[in-house]
């Protein structure tokens, strides 16, 4: 569960959140809408860990987002961004392994991981497209 209480961000005197409080619940969909310039991409980065909320804090697994060290974190959670780029050459079979490296230092992770990146890429039915670039 992520729980977000008194949230806000700020920069220099432009206040972009305000006080937000909700929670997201596991095996449930939410939507975020709004106007351009209304905060979403900056909720979703301090969400994600990238930016530090100014006020307030987010939770996650009751525990405060900011105690979770970074591996802990790629362990439990992904972030995709608006518009994912890479800047280098990787087959889809590359970029879907990149997924299992968090876990590439827990050995039994590790002896299934060519196992994790097959079923994933069979339950999307990507099998096909694994050698292409991505």
């Amino acid at each position: 569960m992520i729980k977000v209480n008194a949230l806000g961000y700020k920069i220099g005197s432009i206040q972009l959140l305000h006080e937000l409080d909700f929670c997201l619940t596991p095996g449930k969909f939410y939507g975020l809408l709004g106007p351009n310039g209304a905060g979403k991409s900056t909720l979703m980065r301090i969400l994600a860990g990238e930016l530090r909320a100014t006020t307030g804090s987010v939770t996650y697994e009751e525990q405060s987002l900011e105690d979770w060290s970074l591996l802990k974190l790629a362990q439990k959670r992904a972030a995709l961004p608006q518009r994912p780029t890479l800047s280098f050459a990787y087959t889809v079979d590359e970029v879907v392994a990149l997924g299992r490296s968090p876990f590439s230092r827990d050995s039994e992770e590790s002896i299934n991981g060519p196992k994790a990146i097959n079923d994933s890429l069979n339950a999307f039915q990507l099998n096909d497209l694994r050698d292409r670039n991505y």
